[in-house]
Order: structure tokens, then sequence, then C-alpha cells
């Protein structure tokens, strides 16, 4: 009977071979989703992890509005706070930042880097090592402004080499700045993917448009203060009328990490929808083919029964 009914299987090998095609591809799609799903969010655990890794206490300024895609827009702050803020008991060092997602920056050939993917950001370069998750890996830090630091995997992108003059595209028009820098984010050519463009503070601010005006200030304690301490020591400032908003670094790298995730999110969805529907289209396939064969073989499998087979 064994035999029987592993040569009748033969027979139909195409069927059979269609079907298990089926449920090999609707299980991977589904697996691969969330398996996808599970990396994406680790990879931004470790990246915000990182980048916030030598960073106490954030201060930054109170919320305006969230808008559609779940940005944040807060009020900036004025950037003589950072000596205040300084100022307090148990703060080793305190040093403002300003960026922007909204500069292309050009290859040496005059085209566009950057796209759709993870984002390009000109800011300012941290000064302070403990709390700058960026080191230099060739040339220096810029020092004055019209001077620039790219990460490893733009210059690579962007063919540049040392003393290049970098062209930007910002709201005001075309800036030139000299490349005086390549950074590594770590070991890593770039931080996920993205273009980072570092300059000084006074630049950044001027290419932001945020000229005296910060988005966040980054804090480091002195040995044996809490990060937790050191909010309730900022807080009693009342900075910004009392309404800034003073975070632990931990707190602040697992919220960036979870508003990116978030972002990511249609594209985990729209892919598991895809699944589900190859998970369907193999149901039926299946559930068709075996409605099919059960009523072709009728009369062989009442041949069957009557010399003895089972259900």
């Amino acid at each position: 009977m064994l035999r029987t009914t592993l040569r009748s299987l033969w027979s139909r090998k195409v069927r059979l071979i269609a079907t298990c095609l089926a449920v090999v591809l609707g299980v991977a799609f589904m697996s691969g989703t969330l398996i996808l799903n599970s990396t994406i969010g680790r990879v931004f655990d470790d990246l915000f992890g990182d980048l916030g890794q030598g960073v106490d206490t954030v201060v930054r300024g109170p919320e305006l509005f969230t808008d559609q895609q779940g940005q944040v827009t807060r009020v900036l702050l004025d950037d003589s706070l950072v000596a205040k803020v300084e100022a307090v008991p148990g703060v080793a060092v305190a040093e403002g930042s300003a960026s922007t997602v909204s500069i292309t920056v050009l290859d040496r050939k005059g085209d566009a880097m950057g796209g759709f993917g993870p984002p390009t950001i000109v800011g300012a370069w941290g000064v302070d090592d403990t709390m700058n998750s960026y080191r230099i890996a060739e040339g220096r830090a810029p020092r004055a402004a019209g001077e620039v630091v790219i990460d490893r995997a733009g210059v690579d992108k962007g063919h540049f080499k040392l003393g290049d003059a970098v062209q930007l595209i910002t709201a005001d028009g075309r800036e030139s700045l000299k490349l005086v820098g390549v950074s590594t984010f770590g070991e890593a050519d770039s931080a996920g993917g993205s273009l980072n463009v570092s300059t000084t503070l006074a630049e950044a601010q001027r290419l932001s448009g945020k000229v005296g005006q910060l988005d966040e200030i980054d804090v480091r304690a002195e040995t044996g203060i809490a990060p937790e301490e050191l909010v309730q020591r900022i807080k009693a400032l009342k900075l910004a009328g009392g309404k800034a908003d003073v975070i632990t670094g931990t707190q602040y790298s697992d919220e960036q990490a979870s508003d990116l995730k978030q972002g990511f999110g249609f594209f985990t969805t729209a892919l598991l929808v895809f699944a589900f529907i190859a998970l369907f289209v193999g149901w039926f396939i299946i559930s068709n083919t075996f409605s099919i064969l059960v009523a072709q073989r009728t009369r062989e499998l009442a041949l069957m029964r009557a010399i003895g087979a089972s259900r």
C-alpha cells in the first residue's frame, strides 16, 4: 500500500511540487518579514544607544506640535543657556548642538547625494570626545567657519579627498566648505547609512538658520553624579520659563529609536500584508489542488478501500 501511494504521488509530481512550493513560499515570506522587522528594531536600538552613550542628560525646548509623520517640533533654546547649565553643580561639560536634515550635499560630479533613504544630517561637531560618538579617522576636526568633516561612507560615495571643496545646497543658496577631516561612527563608516556632515557650532547654526539658537544642550555629569539627580538639578533652573524638557541620555536614545522604528512601521505593515496574501493564495491553491485530486481519483480511492486501505 505504501509503495502504491508513493507511485501515485510521483505520477502527479507537478501538483505535489506546486503544493510544497506554495507552502514554503508563504511561510518563508511571513518568517522573513518578521525577522526583518525584528532586525531593524535591534539595529536602531543599538545605533541610538551608541549615539547617546556618553550623554548623561539632554536639555531641549518644550514641544510645539507633532506633524502627521509623528515628527515633534520644539521651541529652540537660546545659546546663552549653555553657560547656565554648565554652572549647575555636578555638570562636567555642557555643549549646545544645532542640526538640520534639509540641506543637500553634492558629490564631486555635482550630483545630489542621499535621497529617500537614511537622512543627510548637517550639524555641529561635538567638541567633547566623550559625548561625541564620531571619531576623526583622517585629517582633523573643524575649527573655523567654512570647514567641514564628513563620515567615511559619505567621502567614499562622493569621491572626496581632504582639501576638496564640498558644495551644499541650503535654503539661502549654494555654500562651499573645505573638507578638513574624515570621521567614523565608532568602527563603522556611517551611522546606520546616514550621511553625517559636521561643522563648527556657529557654522551649523548659520547653515540651519538657527543663529544664536540651539536644538538641545547635551550634558555630561561629573563622576559619581547619577543622570537622574542631574536632571532634577537642571530642572530647578526653570529654563525656558520652566517649560524646558530635561531628560536622561538613556531616555533620549530610547525615544529617538522608538520614533524612527515607528516611522518604518508602514514598511513592515506593507510586507505583512503581502505575506498574508501569499499565505492565503497558498492555502487556496492547496485546498483546490486536493479537492481536484479527490474528485479525479474517486474510483481509485474506492478500489483501495475495497482491498483494505484505511481512510
